[in-house]
């Protein structure tokens, strides 16, 4: 996309939002796709809690604040580089304010979500990355900026549930919602700002600054290589991404997903290796070689009051009461959640 086609993109909309989103979200639909055991799998802890989502608006804040730079940094003249701060901050700002006003609109109960602050506020960033040092007018940064807050809020609240309810296609953290449709609305943007200085000097004395090939090409004949570039850069990114996610797909599955204790030592773990485990405190590997001794040797699997199934190797409501006196039970039933489980 640079070395041939020549696309103009200071921001990184092509090469970082647009291909990192488009990748991730094929890999996505591949691994679920290719691995059909994956939709038996818990997901329960999927969620965010308070502190997440405060940690969370930490990074929103710092992004908000220095993505004007960011965007203007691989410019090298003062004109250009000014151009693409103002008409960076002119576009963040307004997706914040859309952003707003679109989720109080659209929403039941007229309240704002975390998930829209935390990410469709950015959106205007991401729009104006490949744009940032054209001359776009303030009209037009601010333009842009709305409409990426807006269609980003509505991704979130109807496409990316749609999208998993009718082909499986899971969206963690909704990449195609803050990368992949801002980074698009970014290239046409850029498209539209290049061919509409055909026949104008808006570019004098930064012409060498913003436009590569401006010696061979006109300035109607680089937008469309802007166009061009959407395509490209997305069918390389699904292409590796279904690659990739095959390969992923062969490999084995966590027994539950997004819970840290299946990949990583956490701090309980950690204190019972460094300093034992502390008496009268059952580990949950100790619960689950419980689970196994007291566990019907012809049954495979057991099944909750409610019917439900029980992943093998999980101590279910029903085999703790089978396994353990009253002391033991009241106690556990004092920590549902807790790994270790502290005994009279």
């Amino acid at each position: 996309v640079m070395e041939r086609i020549f696309a103009i993109d200071a921001g990184g909309v092509y090469f970082i939002h647009m291909f990192v989103a488009f990748f991730g979200l094929a890999t996505s639909f591949a691994l679920e796709r290719f691995n059909s055991a994956r939709k038996a799998v818990d997901c329960s802890a999927a969620g965010s809690t308070r502190v997440t989502d405060t940690l969370a608006m930490i990074g929103t804040l710092f992004l908000f604040v220095y993505w004007p730079t960011f965007n203007a940094a691989a410019l090298h003249s003062t004109t250009s580089h000014d151009r693409a701060i103002v008409n960076s901050y002119l576009s963040i700002a307004m997706s914040a304010v859309a952003a707003f006003l679109t989720v109080i609109l659209i929403d039941p109960r007229g309240k704002i979500g975390m998930v829209e602050v935390q990410n469709s506020t950015l959106a205007g960033g991401v729009a104006m990355g490949a744009a940032c040092g054209l001359v776009v007018t303030p009209v037009g940064a601010l333009l842009s900026g709305a409409v990426a807050g807006i269609v980003s809020v509505v991704g979130y609240r109807y496409i990316t549930p749609k999208l998993e309810s009718a082909i499986g296609l899971r969206d963690t953290c909704g990449v195609l919602n803050l990368h992949g449709i801002p980074s698009i609305i970014g290239a046409v943007v850029t498209a539209i700002a290049i061919g509409a200085a055909e026949g104008t000097d808006k570019y004098k004395g930064t012409i060498s600054d913003v436009f590569h090939k401006v010696a061979d090409r006109s300035y109607s004949t680089q937008a469309w290589m802007q166009i061009a570039a959407i395509g490209v850069t997305i069918g390389f990114a699904v292409a590796g991404g279904l690659i990739t996610g095959f390969i992923m797909s062969r490999m084995p599955n966590l027994p539950a997903f997004f819970e840290d204790i299946h990949e990583y030592t956490t701090p309980e773990e950690h204190n019972a290796t460094e300093h034992g485990t502390p008496e009268g405190v059952v580990t949950a590997d100790q619960l689950v070689e419980f689970n196994d001794k007291t566990a019907d040797p012809n049954q495979e699997e057991m099944k909750d009051v409610n019917g439900a199934q029980e992943p093998k190797g999980v101590v279910s409501d029903n085999q703790l009461v089978k396994g353990t006196d009253d002391d033991e039970m009241a106690a556990m039933t004092e920590h549902p959640n807790s790994a270790h489980v502290h005994l009279p």
